[in-house]
């Protein structure tokens, strides 16, 4: 009798005891995991979002730098009159005739979907949107980071011939929904302005 119970297995309490210890290392192992994955996507957002500003902004500077001041921005487009204003820029790659700057989808045919676009009021009253970056400018594919932009805005100073703004960027990723990085910019023009009425259509 002695033999039998020398040999007898865990008891009840040491098999909860067991599992508690497993679970706990389980979680513990977990929350680092997710913790050091938000730390690299965190840092991943921080670079790509200083090569996209870097390269939305030198598209900026070129279409800013010839860009002439033709007043507020156009209602019929939808748009805030205060923050948007109508520029002309007939220098190539753009030309743009009475355009503005506007968040739009990738392929420009939707509005307000994250990607910074110049739209033309056509002839027939209805719009045409440009991007001015490719959709690969807001992602890459070795770390799968989308980017958009949100609360564009910009004005012009008749006394400086300066057009200067902001812009947000976003992640897509729902675990950075808190990450934003403000950009802002300033650029001259040597066009200077064409605005001799109101032209908010107020």
């Amino acid at each position: 009798m002695k033999k039998l119970r020398a040999q007898k297995g865990f008891s009840l309490m040491e098999m909860v005891v067991c599992v508690l210890l497993v679970g706990l290392m389980s979680l513990t192992v977990t929350t680092a995991v997710n913790l050091a994955n938000k730390v690299y996507k965190s840092s991943v957002f921080e670079s790509e979002s200083e090569v996209l500003a870097s390269t939305l902004n030198t598209a900026l500077a070129d279409i800013f730098h010839y860009a002439e001041n033709e007043g507020t921005a156009d209602p019929y487009l939808g748009t805030d009159t205060k923050k948007l204003r109508v520029f002309t820029n007939t220098s190539q790659p753009y030309y743009i005739v009475r355009g503005q700057l506007q968040l739009c989808s990738a392929d420009g045919a939707a509005a307000d979907e994250g990607y910074l676009c110049y739209v033309i009021r056509t002839d027939d009253r209805a719009y045409k949107a440009y991007p001015i970056a490719n959709r690969g400018t807001y992602s890459t594919s070795s770390s799968g980071l989308g980017l958009i932009l949100t609360d564009l805005s910009y004005v012009y100073d008749p006394n400086t011939n300066m057009y200067s703004g902001s812009y947000t960027i976003r992640s897509t990723d729902s675990t950075l929904s808190s990450k934003a990085k403000e950009i802002t910019f300033s650029y001259c023009s040597i066009a200077g302005s064409n605005e001799t009425t109101d032209q908010s259509g107020g």
